[in-house]
């Protein structure tokens, strides 16, 4: 007769590694992921630790591009000097903190403008994000090679 074969417990060490590695993170939204983790660099208007709660109009837009939500395309009317690029940039963040997914950015066809926008906010809002910065490599070029 044939018994059944038993798989040896693992022992507790091995099931929190497994449980650690295998199971999905809590769904985290935009505006959480940033009120925990973004930082807007020195020079801006408002520096330091982002909170949502300081333009809470944001919150919305910013929650329906979290990674749990099927929204695929959102419009904004908004004014002008509304935060509208921190809104993008927490985005961007997110996605690659806490959901990597591929992404494409759009800017005006103008070189120089993508190359200041990259330089004076990108760079700097990933330096001052910790957990986003020890994501990324460093580029050992520029964009021309």
């Amino acid at each position: 007769m044939l018994l059944p074969c038993q798989p040896a417990d693992p022992g507790p060490l091995v099931r929190r590694l497994l449980d650690a590695h295998l199971v999905p993170p809590p769904a985290q939204t935009v505006s959480e992921w940033a009120d925990a983790n973004l930082v807007l660099p020195s020079g801006g208007p408002e520096p330091g630790r982002w909170r949502t709660a300081r333009t809470p109009y944001l919150k919305r837009p910013m929650d329906l591009c979290s990674a749990h939500e099927p929204t695929e395309r959102i419009g904004l009317l908004f004014g002008a000097q509304t935060a509208k690029t921190a809104l993008e940039l927490a985005v961007m963040l997110y996605r690659i903190a806490h959901a990597p997914t591929p992404m494409m950015f759009f800017a005006p066809s103008e070189r120089p403008m993508l190359e200041r926008f990259i330089r004076q906010r990108f760079d700097p809002t990933v330096a001052a994000t910790e957990c986003v910065r020890e994501l990324l490599a460093r580029p050992t070029r520029g964009p021309d090679g």
